[in-house]
């Protein structure tokens, strides 16, 4: 396999941005950034590579990467999390729509709207690492995971005195 420029800035830009949300971000960044890591693995894995249209393999790994993120959105209370799984539910329908039209169309538009798909993903990590790292800054080193969740557990007894969240 010939590896061509823009595959090398893609690992060169997904690498910088998934180490950079495991070192600084807060929780939700980080199984964020290994959930990421893990579909761009599984791409690598499972992709045809004699592309001539879409590929149903691509698509599942974005749908179970949709899931992955659905799942961090209901725990992590993250809004970059919610654009992210968004956008990779876009992707997925990206896909169907191109294999539905597979021969009448040219592939470029869908590659090219499929790269941009990914990268904006992974904007989202970075916009949510940046702000991890920013509100870890102002807090003194702690997460801004920990401040809420102490924050939601002090809401609570305050709420409820004789009741022990143990």
């Amino acid at each position: 396999m010939v590896l061509t420029i823009y595959a090398a800035v893609s690992i060169f830009l997904h690498v910088c941005v998934l180490s950079g949300a495991l070192l600084v971000g807060s929780r939700s960044e980080r199984w964020g950034a290994l959930l990421l890591a893990a579909s761009m693995l599984a791409v690598i894995v499972v992709q045809d590579r004699r592309f001539v249209a879409a590929d149903i393999n691509i698509a599942y790994v974005d749908a179970a990467q949709a899931l992955g993120l659905l799942a961090l959105a209901r725990v992590a209370n993250k809004p970059w999390v919610i654009v992210a799984c968004a956008l990779t539910l876009l992707g997925v329908a990206l896909h169907a729509a191109q294999w539905l039209v597979n021969d009448r169309v040219s592939p470029v538009p869908y590659l090219n709207l499929y790269a941009g798909i990914s990268y904006a993903v992974l904007g989202c990590l970075c916009y949510g690492t940046a702000k991890a790292w920013r509100q870890k800054r102002l807090h003194g080193g702690v997460s801004a995971d920990a401040t809420a969740n102490a924050s939601i557990i002090a809401t609570r007894s305050h709420a409820n005195p004789g009741q022990h969240l143990g």
